[in-house]
This record gives structure tokens, sequence and C-alpha cells, in this order.
């Protein structure tokens, strides 16, 4: 297979063998077509709920909170969002592997954070149709904080953390984060275990910090 081929499919190869996906990076040719891929890919399946559910995005978007762009717009925001999100992730797996004594360059790092990203958006987009279908209420995730509810008002701010975690992790993410880590495993030369315990702590520590303005706040 010539490396342009190698590199468009390694965004599709990575869910029956991520290794072989991942090592695509390491050729400068198939890394490119792997980034070119990655974005086309992600922009293809944000677009599906604009097609098919308008009326659940329109419902989501007027939530509190929500965005006052257009749902025409989503597509776009979804590649910018996981855009910035892949080099912050790709950037924190370089300084622990830095700190490591590894010799992971950033450049790969950051195709690697990228190329687990349609992982994200299928899976995201995949679980919303579903939940659609089911009529679940609009912005509802398919995770463990799904089937708690959110926090009454003066909840203590430990349960309000737990159900911050559970929120984050729910199944894009979980899916996202393991064939992530299951990549940065294979270009390290790691156990797959390892690698995975690298995204889903990196991931955690991040959470932490979003939520660090909650816990240090005063108490009620």
């Amino acid at each position: 297979m010539s490396p342009p081929a190698e590199g468009a499919l390694s965004v599709f190869g990575q869910l029956w063998n991520p290794a072989k996906a991942y090592s695509a990076l390491l050729s400068r040719s198939s890394a490119i077509w792997s980034v070119i891929s990655s974005c086309l890919v992600i922009l293809a399946i944000s677009t599906i709920p604009v097609l098919a559910a308008p009326v659940r995005l329109d419902a989501v978007l007027s939530m509190p909170g929500g965005s006052s762009l257009p749902v025409a717009a989503l597509p776009l925001i979804s590649l910018a969002e996981r855009l910035m999100l892949a080099g912050l992730g790709g950037a924190a797996v370089w300084a622990v592997a830095k700190a490591a004594g590894r010799r992971t360059g950033l450049v790969l790092c950051l195709q690697a954070a990228l190329l687990a990203q349609p992982v994200y958006v299928a899976a995201s987009v995949g679980s919303g149709l579903v939940l659609d279908a089911f009529g679940a209420p609009p912005g509802a995730s398919p995770g463990p904080a799904a089937l708690l509810g959110t926090p009454a008002a003066g909840a203590p701010i430990l349960a309000a953390l737990a159900w911050l975690l559970l929120s984050m992790f729910d199944l894009p993410s979980i899916l996202c984060l393991s064939f992530w880590g299951l990549g940065i495993a294979s270009l390290e030369r790691r156990p797959a275990s390892s690698g995975m315990a690298t995204t889903f702590s990196l991931y955690v520590l991040a959470i932490l910090l979003l939520a660090l303005p909650v816990l240090s706040g005063p108490p009620g």
C-alpha cells in the first residue's frame, strides 16, 4: 500500500489494528495524509446530525450556555474544537514523554492525538442519534452521570466533583482515550496498558484543573 493511502486509511484502520494505523505517522508522507483524512472525517461525521437531527441540535443550542451560531456551522466548530483538544493533549503527552526520558517528538504526539479525534466524533454522533431515537432529552450523553442526574444546588463539593468526573467519562471520551493510548503505546513501544494509563491520567488531571475553581471556592 502506498504511503498516502496508508495514511488516509489509518483513521479507519485504528479501529481493528491501532499499532499499524499509528505507525503510519512515522512516515512524513503518510502522516500528512493521516492528518488530512482525520480532519475530513471529523467534518463529514459532524455533518450527519446537521442533516439528520436539526431539531435536536436547535434544542441543544437553545439550552442555557448554548451557542448562538447557526446549526450549519457546527461541523467547523467541531473540527476547531477537536484540533484544539488534540493540540493540548498532544503537547501534554509530549511533556510526559520528555520528563520520562523518551524521545517522542512533539509533532508525532500532536499527530497521534489528532488521529484519535475522529473516534470521539463518531461515537458522539452515533450515540447522540441513538439517544434521539429513544427520546432522550437534548444534551443527554451516554455515560454513568446520566443515570445519577444533576447534583442539587448546595450539594457537597466532593459529590459535585464525583458527578463532574462521571459526566466527563462518557462513551465517546472513553473510546477516544483508549485508542489514543493504544496508539501512543505502539509508537513508544510500551505496553498497551501503559499508554492508556498516560492518556486517562492526563484526562483526569485536566478535569481536576477545570474543577479547581469550584474546589477552591467558598463552601456552599
